[in-house]
């Protein structure tokens, strides 16, 4: 089994998204089965806003609610693009995987 993310937690934008993926879907099966509803903007309103706490919650040591200077943004760096490696089942930087002979990406 492949240990790489046992220290780590996802980057705050990745938790987030999957809260709101998985309260969707909580929400959508106390209504139906069916995998294609319609819903108003305040369900989804409610669904954001429950993710985006949980997300302040679990990063607080990140102070996420802090506005960030837009100097702060400028000139970055891009980040590495990252890829999934279906053989080692790891993500790595797009074109290498740290495993030999792995194929690559």
């Amino acid at each position: 089994m492949d240990n790489s993310w046992e220290n780590v937690e996802p980057a705050p934008i990745e938790f987030m998204h999957g809260r709101m993926m998985d309260l969707f879907h909580e929400w959508r099966r106390a209504r139906t089965s069916d995998v294609q509803v319609s819903m108003n903007g305040t369900d989804l309103a409610n669904i954001i806003a429950k993710a985006k706490m949980e997300t302040y919650e679990k990063y607080k040591a990140l102070d996420l609610r802090k506005a960030i200077p837009k100097s702060k943004l400028q000139n970055q760096e891009p980040p590495e693009p990252i890829g999934y490696c279906n053989s080692c089942m790891k993500y790595v930087p797009i074109g290498f995987c740290s495993i030999k002979n792995c194929r690559k990406l």
